[in-house]
């Protein structure tokens, strides 16, 4: 007997000594954080937590991993947890910079070495529950928890480096979400091992249906029970009535010398079931046929504990750290295997995370949508501002249309008051002067001869007008600046036409300064106001003509020719300066003369313009640039 209990114990060490076996020569590192696991890699949960913390490390390029696995289900009695604590520093003779541990057994039994030689390393404590066994012996024994048998996590750790990172169970929303799923639904199947944790979870179970759910049964298939093959032949017989929730099928499997823990089921599970199987943690759906739970997602528990880990190289105390849960828990479902059971999708949770939903058609065909929608906005943008361009066009084309049409008019007008306007001076000057020739030196031939002379300026002013239109089309008109008597000017100007004045109109001077001498283009300033004073005679019969200026003002120099005759319109203003414009055709005059005051005005950089009312006379005015010498 007692070369047996050696035997075992001698077996036992092997089993414990493959956790140190299993350290790769790249994790061998001087400074490293131990990953400590109650149970083998073996376990899904623990397969996916320890790939995604792996992507983690080397962290900051200098801290390793190293890992090892208790297999705590294996131990049977103290001396062989104090094999496995000896175990776990004889693998590790360099104390790590801190430690992972997964689940409330591997802490029980690797605790003392946290009284010793690794006292204050910081532990972060992963998985745990509320309460945890108060004696090893409880723990070995897979008894039951009860208030007498069990003591708080808090209680348990309050003299160690350690802080907690829990990983609860959300079996009512779990179940919940079975309901709405499988709204047939009368029957839970709880499949798990028996492993401390899963007696654990097992009465967390059976509280919260007989609290929440009374109107369903419980039916608990634990491997401590039934073998593997008859769990199998139970589970082919299961229909929409029933739910099944898998949490872990680890058996002990080979003879005393070789002893190991493994979940062959986990991956052929689904395949004998008709009806969904659902988990309550992350057993990671992308690789297995699961259904999914409502859980903290693996990568969303890893991202925690490293941001733990973070805290504690910055100098943090575990313990200073409070204790909390790994994540935000979510629904996540496999879509394919919902489809695969005939789950109708009008039953499908709208707030859940999918996996392996086939793409939308937006989704699928999202390039192709997208490149469309530009061609197609191009092609409308470029159809827009074709049509807008044409519509532009041909409004231009209309206004071209319209404006030679008008001028073709005004021409003919043009020509036609121009064979009259000639042909009245020429009639005027043939016609009294034969009469001139036989009239003898009397009042009468004096008139004659003043009749002359007026047809004559007239048809010399109308050769001139047509000529400097002519000029200044051609770009031909001469422009030479001097130094000018603006006083001088205006006197002069008042000289020139006081002979033509009509009878009963004065004709007034106003000069703005005593003296003003500036630089301008002379000629073509009085050709303006000429013309101004020429367009006043006619169209005054009473009253007065005022030329002069006002006093420069803004760098301007203001002229003006004020009668007050009989006024212009206001809608006719608008036209006054443009070609052919005539206000009375029965008056004398090309109705050229302010279409080339204006022009003269721009070639000077001047502005002209007119305010005038009708019945009480006009003004019209230019302003140049005051350039003082």
């Amino acid at each position: 007997m007692k070369t047996r209990n050696a035997l075992h114990r001698w077996l036992l060490s092997l089993i414990l000594l493959a956790g140190y076996l299993s350290l790769s020569a790249q994790e061998k590192e001087k400074e490293y954080v131990l990953f400590l696991s109650s149970v083998s890699e073996e376990e899904a949960w623990i397969h996916g937590f320890l790939n995604e913390l792996r992507g983690y490390f080397p962290y900051e390029e200098k801290l390793g991993l190293q890992t090892y696995f208790l297999t705590v289900p294996v131990l049977q009695n103290k001396e062989e947890v104090k094999q496995a604590q000896q175990d776990i520093l004889q693998a590790c003779p360099t104390p790590p910079k801190a430690v992972i541990i997964v689940g409330d057994p591997g802490w029980l039994v690797s605790a003392p070495i946290f009284d010793g030689p690794w006292k204050n390393i910081p532990v972060i404590l992963c998985y745990s529950r509320d309460r945890v066994p108060s004696t090893l012996q409880t723990l070995l024994d897979k008894s039951p928890l009860m208030q007498a048998n069990s003591i708080t996590i808090e209680e348990f750790n309050k003299n160690y480096n350690i802080t907690v990172l829990k990983q609860p169970y959300y079996i009512k929303q779990t179940l919940e979400l079975i309901k709405q799923l499988q709204p047939e639904v009368k029957r839970i199947a709880f499949i798990s091992d028996d492993r401390y944790i899963s007696v654990v979870t097992r009465q967390s179970i059976e509280a919260i249906m007989q609290k929440d759910f009374p109107d369903l049964k419980l039916e608990l298939l634990s491997s401590a029970q039934i073998a593997t093959e008859e769990l199998l032949d139970t589970l082919t017989v299961y229909d929409k009535t029933t739910g099944v929730i898998y949490y872990a099928w680890l058996r002990q499997y080979g003879n005393k010398q070789n002893y190991y823990l493994s979940d062959h089921l986990k991956k052929i599970l689904p395949t004998f079931l008709k009806v969904p199987v659902f988990t309550l943690a992350d057993l990671n759906l992308q690789e297995n046929l699961y259904a999914g739970g409502h859980y903290i997602s693996v990568q969303d528990f890893t991202a925690t504990v490293m941001s733990i880990i973070n805290r504690i190289m910055e100098g943090e105390s575990a313990s200073s750290i409070p204790y909390q849960s790994g994540g935000t828990p979510r629904t996540y479902l496999n879509f394919s295997d919902l489809k695969w059971c005939n789950i109708p999708e009008k039953l499908y949770p709208e707030n859940a995370v999918y996996y392996f939903q086939p793409p939308t058609f937006y989704q699928q065909y999202k390039a192709y949508i997208w490149m469309t929608g530009i061609f197609l906005t191009l092609l409308l943008t470029f159809y827009i501002f074709y049509y807008t361009h044409s519509l532009k066009h041909k409004k231009e084309l209309i206004q071209a249309k319209e404006r030679a049409e008008e001028s073709d008019r005004l021409k003919s007008a043009f020509l036609a008051n121009m064979s009259h306007e000639i042909r009245t001076p020429l009639n005027a000057i043939v016609g009294f002067s034969s009469i001139l020739a036989e009239t003898a030196d009397t009042p009468e031939c004096h008139e004659y001869i003043r009749i002359i002379e007026d047809n004559n300026y007239l048809l010399l002013q109308l050769i001139n007008d047509i000529l400097d239109l002519s000029r200044i089309e051609a770009g031909l008109l001469d422009f030479h600046y001097t130094d000018v008597d603006i006083n001088g000017c205006m006197h002069k100007l008042e000289d020139a036409f006081h002979f033509r004045m009509p009878a009963n109109v004065e004709c007034i001077t106003e000069c703005g300064m005593k003296k003003c001498r500036i630089h301008t283009e002379k000629n073509r300033l009085l050709q303006v106001l000429g013309n101004y004073f020429s367009n006043a005679i006619k169209y005054t019969s009473q009253g007065s003509i005022t030329i002069g200026y006002n006093p420069p003002r803004d760098g301007k120099l203001h002229f003006y020719v004020r009668d007050t005759g009989c006024g212009i319109s206001p809608d006719k203003q608008q036209t006054i300066f443009q070609r052919f414009v005539k206000l009375d055709n029965f008056k004398q005059g090309t109705g050229l003369g302010l279409s080339i005051c204006q022009m003269i005005a721009e070639k000077m950089d001047a502005t002209v313009g007119v305010t005038s009312e009708v019945g009480k006379g006009s003004e019209f005015w230019i302003e140049i640039p005051y350039q003082p010498i």
